[in-house]
């Protein structure tokens, strides 16, 4: 049997691996192989075939083959779904180097413990609505979550605990996000990326968007109701106060910016700069990725399932 290229986990995460996702070295060397037989039959999906990136839904699906394949067929259906978020040659696009450079997302380098999530900071308000889209923000951020699933341990095994900084955010930023785009970015976010969302801390949210957060968590599908119901998803709202994030995530791991111990946003924002420049071959391989959907059985894939929650975002207006 070949041995397959997955890197190593270092003790703390590999015990949790075992225990909450199923993995052992040998599930990982044959449902690697299973999986690769699949995509190398399936007629209507191309796909990377990387062992470190397959190796991302086989643990964001506890090691069910076939809802490893659900998951895949979903993350390679969203650039068929959501085209906008996956344009060709975005690396010859400057706006994504400007975004970046900006610190609207920040994944932190450190973690709480060595089996902890991976922390982000989303800066919802920073982008300017004149002269960036939203798309293209998450252009961005699309690009940072692939680099993350084939690097990032503690995102793959762990997964993933969102600061949402609403500070700034304006009537024309949240104009961009129409009924059919959050549509997309919830089957981007929730559907198609292999990461246990593990919860969402809100600061400086504004009245007017209490009924967003509302409706986030009305529309989270029921594996998700699930958590927040047990509250294995948490959802925190802290206001203006730092000190009650701190309660939370610890100052050790933040950016000094947040009251924290570590480097400035710009000092990270700079080292992922360089990881962009760094993985510009395999950005360019991977537009070359997708689905063909015109060799789906049964037809191509549905671009809209929920005409309810569309609806419902109609209805919503920001103060």
């Amino acid at each position: 049997m070949r041995t397959s290229t997955v890197r190593p986990l270092p003790p703390d995460l590999k015990s949790k691996a075992f225990n909450e996702l199923n993995e052992t070295d040998d599930r990982i060397q044959s449902d690697l192989i299973i999986l690769k037989d699949w995509l190398s039959k399936c007629q209507y999906i191309n796909s990377c075939m990387d062992d470190q990136f397959l190796i991302g839904f086989l643990r964001g699906s506890k090691f069910s083959i076939e809802k490893a394949k659900e998951k895949l067929d979903m993350y390679y259906s969203s650039r068929y779904i959501a085209p906008e978020i996956y344009p060709k040659d975005k690396m010859k696009n400057p706006k994504i180097f400007e975004i970046l450079k900006q610190g609207i997302s920040i994944p932190l380098p450190q973690v709480e413990h060595p089996a902890a999530p991976r922390v982000v900071i989303i800066r919802a308000g920073l982008f300017n609505p004149e002269t960036v889209h939203i798309t293209e923000v998450f252009q961005m951020a699309v690009m940072m979550y692939a680099i993350m699933l084939l690097e990032d341990d503690n995102f793959v095994v762990s997964g993933l605990v969102n600061i949402v900084d609403m500070k700034g955010i304006s009537p024309m930023q949240m104009s961009q996000f129409t009924p059919k785009l959050i549509e997309k970015l919830i089957f981007i976010t929730q559907d198609a990326l292999p990461v246990r969302q593990r919860a969402f801390h809100f600061l400086n949210l504004p009245p007017g968007l209490t009924t967003v957060l509302n409706m986030f968590k009305n529309l989270m599908n029921a594996k998700n109701k699930g958590r927040y119901k047990d509250s294995s998803l948490q959802i925190e709202v802290h206001g203006t106060k730092l000190e009650k994030l701190h309660k939370f995530i610890p100052k050790s791991i933040l950016p000094v910016e947040y009251g924290g111990d570590s480097l400035s946003i710009d000092e990270l924002m700079q080292i992922w700069e360089d990881k962009f420049k760094k993985y510009e071959k395999f950005f360019l391989e991977d537009e070359n990725y997708g689905t063909d959907e015109s060799k789906r059985p049964g037809g191509p894939r549905k671009k809209s399932n929920n005409e309810t929650m569309v609806g419902t975002f109609r209805q919503l207006s920001v103060d």
